[in-house]
């Protein structure tokens, strides 16, 4: 509980440097933000996944990583959409931003205030410093146990599928769709929208107990949906002009590619919240959040490999469709 305050002070303090940024519009001052708030993200999730289960009783997990789950994507497709929403304001957009950003700081380290006492569970762990031999530390003792590894290489497996799809959204809209930047906010608003509607129903359907049953039936229904996307192929637009959020409504094949996306994301929620629930239940306490570390290493790796696969095939010319049936494919 104290390691979440410090971290959150420690966000405070981040979103100061990137309001300076902002305010004297310093590129520079502004990328290095945005590295240390992905440091600072490394230090939380650990605590964040880890601290669920001393939290929750054991019939209450599956329904706590549906809201954290939930939460998250939500969070994300609001502060998306302020930002973009924010920033565009001409003169005193970069101030409003500047004042966000600090003030979304100031009520995550309130709230992280009203997190009750917990003990640590492994008081005689030494820190080690370096960047190498204690990576490898934290992956041996993520595989260590097959199953809680092998629930860890499915969690990873989603973020790698999940950075390639969001990474060609934006793209998808620009040259397939002819949409302009209102129809790709939609798009990671429906999935976004999508992730959430998927936490919850998994939960419903988990019936307060880990049901591990929904990570295929979540798997199957992503390639579905996937797979569809590239059945649309590439439809003919009936007009050259920039297809806008009003006009995006007006084709049919449109409310195709929403059902798709609405799809893949719900049934994503079928295949993660299981997988974080077994983890956290199946990990030893006192190495809980250094499994749930190990996860977030493997995470970074494959979603740089989505990048290097995403290069490849455009470089060989494979249009955005064809992508789609890969990932389909790869995912069964």
């Amino acid at each position: 509980h104290k390691l979440m305050f410090y971290i959150k002070i420690w966000e405070i303090m981040v979103m100061l440097v990137g309001a300076f940024g902002f305010i004297t519009e310093n590129l520079t001052v502004l990328l290095i933000t945005l590295f240390i708030m992905g440091l600072q993200s490394t230090f939380f999730g650990p605590v964040k996944y880890s601290v669920l289960p001393e939290l929750l009783e054991q019939d209450e997990l599956v329904q706590g990583n549906a809201l954290v789950g939930m939460g998250t994507f939500l969070s994300i497709l609001i502060g998306t959409i302020l930002g973009g929403v924010l920033i565009a304001i001409p003169e005193i957009g970069k101030t409003y931003i500047s004042i966000s950003v600090i003030a979304f700081a100031i009520v995550g380290t309130i709230f992280s205030m009203k997190i009750r006492p917990l003990a640590a569970t492994a008081k005689e762990l030494k820190i080690k410093w370096g960047l190498f031999k204690p990576t490898i530390d934290i992956l041996k003792i993520t595989t260590k146990s097959k199953p809680v590894f092998l629930s860890v290489l499915g969690i990873s497996w989603f973020w790698f599928l999940g950075a390639a799809l969001l990474s060609m959204f934006p793209g998808y809209v620009k040259n397939i769709v002819g949409g302009n930047e209102h129809v790709v906010t939609l798009f990671l608003a429906l999935f976004s929208i999508g992730v959430a509607i998927g936490n919850i129903l998994c939960e419903r359907l988990s019936r307060e107990r880990l049901e591990l049953g929904l990570v295929p039936i979540g798997s199957f229904g992503m390639s579905l949906f996937i797979f569809d996307l590239f059945l649309i192929g590439e439809p003919l637009r009936l007009t050259q002009e920039v297809v806008t959020f009003t006009s995006f409504f007006q084709t049919p094949i449109h409310y195709r590619m929403m059902i798709d996306l609405l799809g893949i994301s719900i049934f994503s929620g079928f295949f993660t919240v299981p997988l974080y629930t077994f983890v956290q239940q199946k990990s030893v306490e006192g190495e809980r959040s250094r499994v749930i570390a190990g996860l977030n290493i493997l995470n970074a790796l494959f979603m740089v490999l989505t990048a290097v696969l995403l290069t490849i095939f455009y470089q060989i010319g494979l249009t955005m469709p064809q992508i789609f049936g890969i990932w389909s494919l790869l995912n069964l």
